[in-house]
């Protein structure tokens, strides 16, 4: 698994996972909340390129287990370039405003890499909204 900013230009086709999580969140449930967000969005792990979230949270062994189990490298995106596209997020968290200073992670993580496809999913302990590359990365 390689954290990646930004990513290389191989990495410009395929669906963007933006995640975000607890401190000390589960890889098996993070695996499985990106797993029934690609199932819900009608496209299979095959098609996963790329994880990408805020640069605090690469390093959660949880989105390293992720990364690995998908074969896929994260991108690590500052919050200052998460922050610029909060106005664009479907569904901003006063919570976790609270907890990391942004309105949200996962969609904005996936806006920083391409097109919101599915909006941010909930688990116990992650988010998950996935996008598709657009090959022209913020």
């Amino acid at each position: 698994m390689s954290v990646l900013s930004p990513p290389p230009a191989d990495v410009a086709a395929g669906l963007v996972a933006g995640v975000g999580c607890r401190r000390g969140a589960s890889a098996e449930g993070l695996i499985t909340l990106i797993e029934t967000a690609l199932a819900e969005a009608g496209s299979t792990p095959s098609e996963l390129a790329l994880i990408a979230t805020l640069v605090g949270k690469a390093g959660e062994p949880a989105v390293h287990a992720a990364a690995t189990h998908f074969g896929v490298p994260v991108r690590a995106v500052p919050a200052e370039e998460l922050q610029r596209l909060a106005e664009h997020l479907q569904t901003p968290s006063s919570m976790v405003a609270d907890h990391v200073g942004l309105p949200g992670v996962a969609e904005a993580a996936v806006l920083a890499c391409g097109e919101l496809v599915l909006p941010k999913r909930l688990s116990a302990e992650a988010t998950c909204a996935l996008g598709r590359l657009t090959g022209a990365l913020r």
